[in-house]
């Protein structure tokens, strides 16, 4: 829910709008940050509600904008304060304008900057803790500028991970999209047509028939059965050792398998460098790493290296525990262990599997595309024929 508040922060009055589960989590929200609250009302408007939350949220986009617009701020000399100041006016967007506010209100309360973004969840761990390190160091702006190089990399190299999913994926959504419309309109119409002229229907058209009557007979419960099903699987892979088995069968699978294990591994590599570059401890990267690592099995990985390192082990040796990771990978690290610039190394090993993941993303789309194109054509040449052969039958019998 979103609330509309009216407080008192040191002597002035303030009012903007926040999302919070109740009037009570304001409040809190409010006094944690040294302001009195005046008035506080839920906010009912159309964009306030679940609609408005869909196209009014701040986004991962919104996050990566904000990073690199505030980290040129900086450079240019301004302030923290002086650069939300300008970043909120700039914004016509309501859940930024709320995030810019309460962000100012946390400064503005004695807060770090550190402090005040992690009481807002558009803002992941990892985020927090190199703001933290950039804080420490007095170098906020360097590393906001790493920061957003890597986010905008990040992002552009996801959106190949993920455009090379999304083609297969359409194509059989249309494989089914074509069987569903058959089945509904079409092989109905033949079907009346084939019983009155009384033809020998061959074993797959007579399959299409019965396939057509089960789909017009019990399309309600066959669409609860679906969704039912789909929710039944989410929850199952909800469960973590569930997921961790779904995980690993996905590494096994050729070709994908290969695209998910260098694309985690760019990922995780990329956060330990700028980590490690920013000044954050080792065994504080590992632990920010092991939580932002998606993939189960990966991620059980990481925690064996952190409890590794605690005990004394070398990053390499660490590494060199786990099966799971290229060769290429445990001896860069032992390199960057030995000429003390392992955060370089470790950056240059991510651009590595960067390359890797692009090469592999270009074999599996000269792969999957003609793959998916010869099931669209087998499908709809199997449902043609299927119609086709009873009408080809019936003709031939009367010319003769």
């Amino acid at each position: 829910m979103r609330f509309t508040y009216r407080a008192l922060s040191d002597g002035k009055y303030i009012s903007s709008k926040v999302e919070a589960q109740s009037e009570r989590e304001v409040v809190e929200y409010l006094r944690g940050m040294g302001c009195v609250p005046i008035s506080i009302s839920e906010d009912k408007s159309i964009m306030a509600g679940s609609l408005g939350k869909m196209f009014n949220r701040v986004s991962s986009d919104d996050i990566i904008n904000f990073t690199r617009q505030f980290a040129i701020m900086l450079n240019a000399g301004l302030t923290i304060t002086s650069s939300l100041d300008i970043l909120h006016q700039q914004t016509s967007k309501a859940s930024l304008q709320d995030l810019y506010t309460n962000i100012l209100s946390s400064i503005k309360s004695g807060d770090s900057f550190s402090k005040a973004i992690s009481q807002q969840h558009h803002f992941s761990h990892l985020y927090v803790a190199l703001i933290k390190a950039g804080e420490a160091s007095g170098k906020l702006n360097d590393v906001m500028a790493k920061m957003a190089d890597d986010l905008e990399k990040q992002r552009a190299f996801m959106s190949k991970v993920r455009g090379t999913m999304v083609y297969p994926i359409i194509i059989i959504i249309g494989v089914i999209g074509v069987i569903v419309i058959m089945l509904l309109f079409v092989v109905p119409q033949l079907s009346g047509l084939y019983t009155e002229m009384g033809v020998e229907l061959p074993m797959s058209t007579v399959i299409l028939i019965k396939s057509s009557d089960l789909l017009m007979k019990f399309w309600p419960i066959l669409l609860v059965a679906c969704i039912g099903g789909f929710v039944l699987l989410k929850r199952l892979f909800s469960l973590e050792k569930n997921k961790f088995l779904l995980d690993k069968a996905i590494i096994a699978t050729p070709k994908v398998g290969d695209i998910i294990v260098k694309a985690t591994l760019v990922s995780a590599t990329r956060t330990l460098s700028l980590l490690i570059q920013s000044g954050v401890l080792m065994l504080e990267s590992l632990s920010i790493v092991t939580n932002t690592t998606g993939n189960l099995v990966f991620q059980q990985s990481f925690r064996n290296i952190y409890r590794s390192v605690q005990n004394g082990i070398t990053l390499s040796d660490a590494f060199a525990r786990e099966q799971i990771f290229p060769p290429i990978l445990i001896q860069m690290i032992a390199v960057g262990e030995r000429t003390g610039k392992l955060d370089d190394v470790v950056r240059k090993i991510s651009d590595y599997f960067e390359m890797q993941t692009d090469s592999a993303i270009k074999t599996a789309t000269t792969l999957i595309e003609p793959l998916t194109l010869v099931l669209l054509g087998v499908v709809v040449f199997i449902i043609v024929m299927s119609v086709l052969t009873p009408i080809y039958t019936l003709t031939s019998s009367i010319g003769q």
